[in-house]
This record gives C-alpha cells, sequence and structure tokens, in this order.
C-alpha cells in the first residue's frame, strides 16, 4: 500500500500498524518531483498541516520511520531538518522529534535574518551559485534591513576611535543597566526623535529588543498573572510571557488598534498585569492606533493598575504621513515600558536597544538586566554613543527613507494592479512591511508554501496567530527590508502568477 490516511481502518488494524501507514509518503510524494528526503518532509508536512498530525505530538524515531519507508536513515534526518527549518517540527532533547506547538510559526531566522545567500559565494545544496539573482530566493519574510545597507565603513572608524581612546576598558565590564554616556546620549536621542527625555537613569541599555520584553517579564509576571497581547502580532513576547509561567490571552486588533470596550471585557473576566503592543507600524499588520485609541489604553491601564510594554520598532521609517507620538511620550502615570530597538535604523548584529523604565519599575527592571547577563558589551554601546552625538543616525535614517521610501512606493503601485484578482492592501505610510489581502478561496498559508517552492519567501498570516482551526488565513506579511527593486519586482511578479484566477460575477 502506498500511504493515504487511513482514517476508515482504523478501528480494524493494530495501532502499530496505523501509525506506520501514516508516516508513509503518499502517493503524491512518491510521484512529486525533488530528493526522497524532500519528499518525505512534504508528506509529513502535509499530515502536519491537514491536522491529522496534532501539535505536541510525538514523531516515529529515525530508524522507524527510515524502516516504514524503505529509505537511508541520513535521509530521515534530512527530512526532520527541513522540518525544524519550516518551524514544523521541533527537537526535544533526550526524547526525539515532536509536531511544534504552534507549527509554521514564524522562526526567529526567518523574522530576523539567517538570509539564504548572505555569504559571499555561498553556495546551495547543489553547488547551485544563491548569487545569481535567478537563484537567489526573493526574500520577503526577513524583516531586518540587508547587510548591504549597514552604515559599516562609519562604525568602523568609530570602533577604531573607541579602541586608541579606551584601550582594554572599552572590553572591560560595564554597569549592568549600560554605560552612562550612553544612557545620557540615548536621553537626548529620544527627546530629539520621540519628544519625550527620560531621567538618563531609567534607560537600561539592553541586548536587543527581545531582551527588553524578556526583562518587563521578569520584573512585572510572576507564575499565574496574566498578559494581554495583540492578535495577530510577532509572537516573541508571548513566549517570554509564558516563560515566565504567565497566563497568555490576544485581543484581535482592529483598524485603530486595540478597542478599550473590549479590553475592559477581558480585564472583567479576571484581571491582568501587562499589556503588550505595538501601536505605530505595527508588526504584522503595519497599522498605527489612532490617537483616541492611545488615550483611552493608557487611562485603561491607569485605573487598573495595569502596565504597558511599548515595542518602537520602525516608527522612524515614515514615508508619508508620521504615525504619531508613542504612548511613552503620552504617558503622565507612569505605565508604560518603553523598548526601542536600534537593529532596523542600524546593524541588528550589535543587538542593542533601549529600555526606558517608569521609575517606580527601574530597580526591578535594573535587577532582572542584572541578572539575565551582568551587563551588555561596551565595546559596541561605546561606539553607539559617538553615532548619535555626532548625527551619524540622522544621515543614516535619511538615506534608509528614501531608499525603502521608493520600494514601498513600488510595491503599493505593483500590488495596486493586483486589485483586479482581489489583492488589497491598506497604504500604512511608513515601515518596512506590507499587510497583503488575499482574495477569497486564496489561504496565505499554501500560497506562502507554492511562493517558496517557486523561489519566493513570504510570511503567512498564520505564522503570527495563535493557533486554532478557525484562525483567520487571509493576508501575507510582505517585507521589502531585504531586497532591491529588481528583487522587489521579480518576486511580486511570481507572486501574482500564483493567485487565483479571478472568476467573472
Amino acid at each position: 500500500m502506498a500511504g493515504g490516511r487511513p482514517f476508515a481502518l482504523r478501528s480494524e488494524l493494530p495501532r502499530d500498524t496505523v501509525r506506520r501507514m501514516a508516516f508513509r509518503t503518499d502517493t503524491a510524494s512518491i510521484e512529486g518531483p525533488g530528493a526522497a528526503y524532500e519528499r518525505l518532509a512534504r508528506s509529513i508536512a502535509r499530515r502536519i498541516e491537514s491536522g491529522e498530525l496534532e501539535p505536541g505530538s510525538k514523531l516515529p524515531s529515525v530508524r522507524s520511520l527510515a524502516a516504514w519507508n524503505a529509505v537511508n536513515p541520513s535521509t530521515v534526518v534530512a527530512a526532520y531538518r527541513v522540518l525544524e527549518r519550516e518551524g514544523l517540527v521541533e527537537p526535544r532533547a533526550g526524547s526525539g522529534m515532536y509536531v511544534a506547538p504552534e507549527p509554521g510559526a514564524a522562526t526567529a531566522d526567518e523574522e530576523f535574518g539567517a538570509r539564504p545567500g548572505s555569504s559571499p559565494g555561498r553556495a546551495g545544496p547543489t553547488g547551485t551559485d544563491l548569487d545569481a539573482p535567478e537563484a537567489t530566493p526573493v526574500d520577503f519574510a526577513t524583516a531586518s534591513p540587508s547587510p548591504e545597507r549597514f552604515p559599516t565603513v562609519a562604525f568602523k572608524d568609530l570602533l577604531a576611535e573607541v579602541l586608541d581612546r579606551d584601550g582594554g576598558y572599552a572590553f572591560d565590564y560595564q554597569e549592568s543597566a549600560g554605560w552612562p554616556p550612553l544612557r545620557e546620549a540615548v536621553a537626548d536621542w529620544l527627546a530629539e526623535t520621540q519628544g519625550f527625555r527620560p531621567d538618563p537613569r531609567d534607560v537600561i541599555i539592553v541586548s536587543g529588543a527581545q531582551q527588553g520584553v524578556d526583562l518587563c517579564a521578569r520584573a512585572l509576571l510572576a507564575p499565574g498573572d496574566r498578559a494581554l497581547v495583540e492578535d495577530p502580532a510577532y509572537r516573541g513576547g508571548a513566549a517570554a510571557f509564558h516563560s515566565r509561567g504567565a497566563a497568555v490571552e490576544a485581543l484581535e486588533l482592529d483598524p485603530e488598534g486595540l478597542d478599550p470596550d473590549a479590553l475592559a471585557r477581558v480585564a472583567e473576566r479576571r484581571p491582568f498585569r501587562l499589556v503588550s503592543c505595538i501601536p505605530r507600524f505595527q508588526n504584522p499588520t503595519t497599522l498605527s492606533w489612532n490617537a483616541e485609541r492611545k488615550r483611552a489604553l493608557l487611562e485603561f491601564a491607569a485605573a487598573r493598575d495595569v502596565f504597558v510594554l511599548e515595542d518602537d520598532h520602525v516608527s522612524d521609517l515614515a514615508y508619508e504621513d508620521a504615525p504619531g507620538p508613542s504612548l511613552k511620550a503620552l504617558d503622565r502615570d507612569d505605565r508604560v515600558v518603553y523598548v526601542k530597538s536600534f537593529s532596523k535604523i542600524l546593524m541588528p548584529g550589535l543587538r542593542l536597544a533601549a529600555l526606558v523604565a517608569p521609575p517606580r519599575l527601574r530597580a526591578a527592571l535594573a535587577r532582572a538586566k542584572r541578572d539575565a547577563d551582568v551587563g551588555t558589551g561596551g565595546l559596541a554601546q561605546r561606539a553607539l554613543e559617538l553615532y548619535l552625538r555626532r548625527g551619524l543616525d540622522r544621515v543614516h535614517l535619511a538615506s534608509l527613507r528614501s531608499e525603502y521610501g521608493k520600494l514601498y512606493r513600488a510595491a503599493l503601485d505593483a500590488l495596486a494592479e493586483l486589485a483586479g484578482s482581489g489583492v488589497r492592501v491598506a497604504p500604512p505610510g511608513g515601515g518596512l512591511s506590507l499587510w497583503v489581502e488575499l482574495p477569497p478561496g486564496a489561504p496565505a498559508s499554501a500560497l506562502a508554501a507554492r511562493a517558496k517552492a517557486s523561489g519566493v519567501l513570504v510570511s503567512p498570516e498564520r505564522s503570527f496567530r495563535r493557533p486554532s482551526p478557525t484562525a483567520p488565513d487571509r493576508h501575507l506579511r510582505l517585507s521589502f527590508a531585504a531586497v532591491d527593486g529588481a528583487a522587489l519586482e521579480r518576486g511580486l511578479r511570481i507572486l501574482a502568477t500564483l493567485l487565483p484566477a479571478r472568476r467573472s460575477p
């Protein structure tokens, strides 16, 4: 028997026989293109995506799966690696391979940067030169700027200057909250760019925005506490809250932001401690909250003794109207923990971000930072202080706005031509992504899988949703952070060919 789903036979066959059948490659996989490990991976992926293999269920051992499919164990290992990269399975030390709790969730590599073809001269598994334009995948999934856009020349000079000036002190332990001159520079920079100037003592230099989120979880959440996140959203925040033993509830976003009435209804059922949000150029929806929703959240937080975690990742990249002030700039009750990443405007590999603590949480957040890693590396902190003090960030940001603004407008123009196919996109006015609504009958996860096979990487809506059979799957997050104009055009042209034909009414 070639395979297929054995549901009708389950009551008649021994359990082990049914299990072997469930993990045999099905007919479509056997007849399809690709190496044996690719066919096996596709077969298992189909069963995971259909729900036949449930989240958290254990997969067969390498030896068993190889025997059941009459393949070499190395073939199974390669198939499991493919599925792991795609976020469908996860290894557990000493236990084996399992279906991921949230199959298909965006991975850190997909979100932040391990890019296909990123190393000079890198070749693919078959020897294909991935630097050739026609062979390199068009990466609309990565949300970080391309290395070609990093200010490497400026930082090279600044690093040399820091080493000449400070010598070995640049490598010594720093204060856990950050190098004091950088904390002063960040406070001044926030006053200039974000409209509020914190006390430098409230500024904590962290190793990337994700650490800032984690420190907030450490300082504010205890096992059994509740945190609320946006839905859809980047899931790194929810993961940090879960790691503290907190319960996480997701609240649907509407076009204006989080609905204050819905917030109140959730709080009435059971109070929560923290609200996490991205109110400007939200990831993934790209929407920016209106002023009324920002004020309503702050009033809610003050009335309910709730803290707000504001993640500000790309508000600097506005190409049309500015997205309005940050929550922190409007905060009069010291409820907002503000996290500002420098990855999008500098270099992701620097792993530098600033956390601004409400004064009442200063000690708790500083202690959480000290417990987490003692302190962030001093060399990069000292170089960033010079970078901000000399206004080099303004020059770089102006360049990014110009370059990304062109890509933003080109993407909107190309997608507007697909309106006849049922594609819709609301211009966000800035950021590094577009939230593309697909026509009925074109599930985003299925389209993303076909696009990947055609050399285009995109992030489907389900990557940002809590897993549920009824979770919406109508959007793609299409990031132009890591592409140039030619790649953008090529990728959108390929996506257009994958859309279902629009039927005449």
